[in-house]
């Protein structure tokens, strides 16, 4: 028979509900990885165990190691997602989060542009704060209620501005506002022109 739990009102709360979805989402994630990490090696060991039996050019072994080559990309990818999902700043009460990555329109990540994360407001935009992508081309930013509450906000309209080292603007959001943003929210930039 399950166990049953009283839940209390505070199990309800947005913000619990976020980090419980963040952190399920995380334990699925490496859970794929374990997966993945399990079927790569047993095609490991059947590509060896055919190699033994028919010999290296047999088109069963050539078929094992094309199927390996794919297991190995896919587990390097899951992994690399996990760890990228991993780190990325999770909130906290009163506390809001970017993310995001950028990449070009190959789908190259971009490292070292400027992110700026803005609120929009009738009167005056209120810059919520900047960081800069990393080498995965990702970036994330947290900001506060404060940040935003003085202009009489209780939830940002959002839009992000990316730069270059040199301050030329590459992108914005600014004509695409995110309106009611949520406390963690994701934005994939592709940039249609190269950085200096």
């Amino acid at each position: 028979m399950p166990e049953q739990r009283n839940s209390t009102p505070g199990d309800f709360a947005p913000q619990t509900l976020i980090q419980q979805a963040a952190t399920a989402s995380l334990f699925n994630l490496q859970h794929l990885v374990n997966l993945q990490d399990q079927q790569t090696a047993r095609l490991t060991a059947l590509e060896s165990k055919l190699r033994k039996e028919l010999g290296d050019d047999h088109p069963k072994v050539e078929q094992v190691q094309q199927s390996l080559a794919i297991a190995n990309q896919l587990k390097q990818s899951l992994q690399t997602t996990s760890n990228r999902v991993a780190r990325r700043p999770k909130p906290i009460c009163n506390n809001w989060v970017v993310s995001g990555q950028v990449l070009n329109q190959e789908g190259v990540p971009l490292a070292g542009l400027r992110i700026r994360v803005f609120d929009r407001d009738r009167k005056l935009d209120k810059l919520l704060g900047e960081t800069k992508t990393d080498e995965f081309g990702d970036f994330a930013l947290t900001y506060r209620d404060r940040d935003f509450a003085q202009s009489g906000d209780t939830i940002p309209d959002l839009f992000v501005m990316v730069q270059d080292a040199q301050g030329k603007l590459l992108y914005t959001s600014k004509n695409s506002i995110r309106y009611k943003s949520s406390h963690q929210d994701f934005f994939e930039i592709i940039l249609n022109q190269k950085p200096n």
